[in-house]
């Protein structure tokens, strides 16, 4: 956040409005007293590092009143109050106490016009009542809105979660904060695990042992790895006093045998025939010596790999989606996918390259083959022999359905009655006859 920063005092008087359209954009409360002067000096930087906290209810502008509980151990509060651009923000008073308190008045960019505005307090045990005001004018009556801060005097020793839910399959029972086992079935090898803790809760971590007794991987909220069987996930929740307890999630799970993809795609050239799922064997013509070859697998699959042997028999070269050292006739990728439970089948492209590549010169006779668009290139033929028409060793990449077209201004093939008649960098890539 780049932010224009001035320091200033603010304690303004406030007559209280009635709920109307006098209403702050946004406030956001973070979990630590902050030096306003450091700020200001640039020894601390925004966005601020303190945690936020969670009003109840969720701020929305339209309420008056909230409440939020400090985690144990916080001595004070941060707020950050977004004021609209016609609007005039100020501190009603804290605990009970009016006057001057120091705010940092700042902008989030340069076409931001609203005005975003720090204040920070320092917190007593128990409660704190916090009041903030906002007006559009001087001198009109303000919305004011009441925040009652909870800083505890003691740790909490609560361990419950507020919800637990999962990305696939349903919990049984339903949860309940009190109930800390459940089941669940899902097909596949992972499953997405999202606790939320409670409001008193100081941590909580999730960890697991797959059925075949291989600890269980986490990455955010997902955990995989799981394996056929009975898988437990257990949520550790921490409370703010170091007392620990477990939820216990137990998974079910059934592997996948699927090895069919989603999707196969190709960065020239056109598969033959048309991508199925079922459809184990394609065939594509391109020119040059590099393909990129995109398989999209399915959720349940397990892993997909790509390799491949060139026409000369050397071993393709596979970099993320780009195959490479393709060689002048049928170079064979091989696309292997591999279901959760083992299960493994191939797709096979043969990749037929041309070794004949040849300039168009005027007067040559050409036709053109098929369907002609930005996808596919254009096939044809020259003086009676078959290929692929290119420009510069590229596939032809234009909406033109004929073979009259200007290629950014480099390649220029003009045809009357199927001759050449002008003719500028284009090249054919001559082929056998179809043997798809």
């Amino acid at each position: 956040m780049k932010a224009l920063l001035v320091s200033s005092f603010v304690g303004l008087t406030f007559a209280v409005a009635p709920l109307g359209a006098l209403q702050l954009q946004s406030v956001t409360m973070h979990a630590g007293w902050v030096n306003l002067d450091s700020i200001v000096s640039g020894e601390k930087s925004l966005p601020l590092t303190e945690p936020t906290v969670e009003f109840e209810p969720a701020f929305d502008r339209k309420t008056q009143s909230y409440t939020v509980r400090m985690p144990y151990g916080v001595d004070g509060v941060t707020l950050i109050i977004g004021v609209p651009h016609m609007g005039e923000f100020g501190v009603v008073d804290f605990n009970g106490t009016a006057g001057q308190f120091k705010t940092l008045t700042f902008q989030r960019g340069r076409f931001d016009l609203s005005r975003n505005n720090m204040v920070t307090f320092r917190l007593q045990p128990g409660e704190n009542k916090l009041r903030l005001g906002y007006r559009k004018f001087a001198g009109t009556p303000a919305h004011v809105y009441e925040f009652l801060i909870t800083r505890p005097e003691s740790p909490s020793d609560d361990t419950t979660l507020a919800a637990l839910a999962i990305g696939s399959g349903a919990l049984s029972p339903a949860f309940d904060p009190d109930t800390r086992r459940y089941r669940t079935k899902i097909v596949g090898n992972a499953l997405a695990v999202t606790p939320t803790p409670g409001p008193n809760t100081g941590s909580v971590t999730v960890s697991g042992t797959a059925a075949d007794s291989t600890a269980l991987q986490v990455d955010g909220n997902v955990v995989s790895g799981l394996t056929a069987g009975e898988n437990t996930i257990a949520v550790a929740v921490q409370a703010e006093d170091g007392t620990s307890e477990n939820y216990t999630l137990v998974v079910e799970a059934t592997l996948s045998n699927d090895t069919t993809l989603a999707a196969l795609e190709i960065g020239s050239g056109e598969l033959s025939p048309a991508f199925d799922a079922d459809t184990r064997r394609y065939r594509t013509r391109i020119v040059g010596n590099v393909l990129t070859v995109t398989p999209t697998p399915r959720p349940n699959t397990g892993s997909v790999t790509v390799n491949g042997t060139a026409a000369a028999g050397t071993a393709l070269q596979v970099d993320g989606n780009s195959v490479s050292r393709l060689t002048a006739g049928e170079n064979t990728i091989a696309i292997a996918v591999r279901a959760q439970d083992g299960t493994s089948e191939r797709y096979i492209l043969i990749v037929e390259v041309s070794g004949d590549i040849r300039a168009v010169a005027k007067g040559d006779k050409i036709r053109r083959q098929g369907k002609c668009d930005s996808d596919i290139g254009c096939d044809g033929t020259l003086n009676g022999i078959e290929g692929r028409f290119a420009c510069g060793g590229v596939d032809w990449r234009s909406e033109s359905s004929n073979m009259r077209i200007n290629v950014s201004g480099l390649c220029l093939l003009s045809t009357s009655g199927g001759v050449v008649t002008n003719v500028a960098g284009w090249h054919f890539a001559a082929f056998p006859p179809d043997r798809r």
